[in-house]
């Protein structure tokens, strides 16, 4: 599918010292002044709106920010020293970009649970301790960040131990020696087989007489008829009648085309690492085309005549054709039946002039294979 973009929105933080949210561009909490951590993600705003600003529009475009990797100061992504200590930002850690953070909608009213800013009126979460578009601080019940406070970034984490249990089925799991052994020995019976089955040897020599034989001739009549058959407009041959079209779809590809049907899922916000997020859409483009019935002139089997005998001199049938007709498809088969050490053989020469050899009475050598069919003769003098 391609990938359509819709434009672009701000997205917001939460700051792990004081819990304030803060706009995406912000840099550093704009409450207790600490900078964004890395591992701080962003979210969206209660209220998605596209941006119109250019300027905002051209940062987003800019790339992932970088942290410092001496102060850990969140810079912009052109940046090749810290704003903050004038490091060089050449081995920073570049913010994660490219993470789906969810479905995208503008919410064009408050909830119940956004709280307005008695300045701007614009929605805040809950929990937002500043208006996150003007800095006014909100009426909350948000806990103020004490002094002893630990960031989520720095504090000491518990290494658990998950218990696991080991299964009766991998108890009991066969050890990968005899697992191979029993391969090898299973492949080894299976090319003795196939050696024994396909093996150029033979396990008989029988002299047999022939008690008969059998030819079978046939050949197809095609007659010249209107057919009808469908198939797209563009591929219908120029002397064929129409009979009727319907719009059916021939193509989904990924990239636009004129006359396209646009088919497009619900947009989604796409994290570019700094403090902006691309609205995206994924679309397939659906091509319709003519689908038609047509009538046309054509070959088409009419009959199929067969001549045969049980003597030796085969023949092709010579039935008149009219106007309109011609010969098709000719098959050509032949058996012969021979009798020795007290059961019959049946055998398929491979072409006519062996056929013709084997008059009945007349005695061969058999060449037996292993399960008692014949894989050549030798007529005996």
């Amino acid at each position: 599918m391609a990938n359509k973009s819709l434009g672009y929105i701000e997205l917001n933080w939460t700051c792990p010292n004081c819990n304030t949210i803060n706009l995406g561009s912000n840099k550093t909490c704009s409450a207790c002044g600490s900078p964004q951590p890395e591992n701080i993600h962003f979210t969206q705003q209660a209220t998605q709106t596209l941006l119109e600003d250019e300027e905002k529009i051209a940062q987003d475009r800019k790339g992932a920010d970088v942290h410092c990797p001496y102060c850990g100061t969140r810079n912009s992504a052109e940046k090749e020293a810290c704003r903050q200590c004038g490091g060089d930002l050449t081995d920073g850690a570049r913010r994660v970009a490219g993470r789906i953070i969810g479905a995208y909608g503008s919410i064009s009213t408050t909830t119940d649970k956004d709280q307005p800013c008695p300045s701007c009126q614009q929605p805040n979460q809950p929990n937002a301790r500043f208006c996150v578009y003007c800095g006014t601080p909100l009426p909350t019940t948000a806990p103020q960040a004490s002094d002893n406070f630990i960031a989520p970034s720095s504090a000491p984490k518990k290494n658990k131990t998950i218990p696991t249990q080991t299964s009766t089925a991998q108890r009991k799991k066969l050890p990968l020696w005899l697992i191979l052994m029993l391969l090898l020995i299973i492949g080894a019976c299976a090319i003795g087989l196939l050696a024994l089955v396909f093996g150029n040897r033979n396990v008989e020599h029988v002299q047999a007489v022939v008690t008969e034989t059998y030819w079978k001739y046939s050949v197809d009549i095609e007659e010249q008829q209107y057919v009808t058959r469908e198939g797209w407009e563009e591929n219908i041959p120029s002397q064929a009648n129409l009979l009727s079209c319907n719009e059916e779809l021939y193509n989904v590809q990924s990239e636009p085309a004129q006359g396209a049907v646009e088919v497009c899922g619900t947009p989604y916000s796409v994290d570019q690492g700094n403090g902006y997020a691309e609205i995206v859409q994924d679309c397939e483009y659906k091509i319709y085309e003519l689908y038609c019935s047509y009538e046309i002139l054509d070959w088409v089997l009419s009959d199929t005549v067969i001549t045969e005998g049980y003597d030796l001199y085969p023949y092709w049938d010579e039935t008149p054709l009219n106007n309109n007709q011609r010969l098709g498809e000719q098959e050509e088969s032949y058996q012969i039946t021979f009798a020795g050490a007290d059961q019959f053989y049946d055998y398929t020469p491979p072409d006519l002039y062996t056929f013709e050899q084997c008059e009945v009475g007349s005695t061969w050598e058999l060449d037996l294979s292993l399960f008692g069919g014949i894989k050549s003769i030798k007529r005996v003098e």
